[in-house]
């Protein structure tokens, strides 16, 4: 019982309510003066379109001549070098490069220069078939150039007696 009366209490205000709005909207409006009525009418015009305007030419006397310069279109020049293959750009590398300390192995060296475990495995895979991998000592360098998003590009094990793999 109660939920209804609030219910009916509520749709009457909101009646009410409209109703006011209504009639204080409707009763409030002043007139608007001319000028400001005729000002807000107005629209720009668009541009005018450009007039055609026929100017006589008259050329000289010579423009006619037999012997005036030939104005047809001239052959394309074909370039000296298309023959030629272009040149591969090679990318820039970074190059890495230390001496074997004690106790460090070449997993540890290729970690320290920035290679990715499948290329460390891949890099001791190459060097170690031409170089048995348990014979490195300290003293021997192993250099890395790698390329501009760190892939290797090149790696050398430089070992005793001026041998390089």
């Amino acid at each position: 019982m109660r939920l209804r009366s609030l219910a009916a209490c509520v749709a009457i205000a909101g009646t009410v309510s409209g109703a006011a709005i209504a009639i204080s909207d409707s009763m409030s409006k002043e007139p608007v003066p001319p000028e400001l009525a005729q000002a807000g009418s107005w629209m720009p015009q668009g541009p005018e379109a450009p007039q055609n305007v026929d100017i006589p030419v008259t050329l000289p006397a010579a423009a006619w001549a037999d012997d005036a310069p030939d104005l047809s279109p001239l052959p394309l020049l074909q370039a000296a070098f298309a023959d030629r293959p272009v040149q591969a750009i090679e990318p820039p590398l970074s190059t890495w490069s230390r001496d074997i300390a004690p106790g460090e192995t070449l997993d540890f060296l290729l970690s320290e220069a920035g290679l990715a475990a499948p290329d460390r495995a891949e890099v001791a895979l190459a060097l170690g078939a031409e170089y048995d991998l348990r014979r490195l000592r300290p003293g021997h360098s192993v250099t890395v150039a790698s390329t501009v998003d760190g892939s290797p590009r090149t790696v050398s094990l430089a070992v005793e007696d001026g041998v390089r793999i």
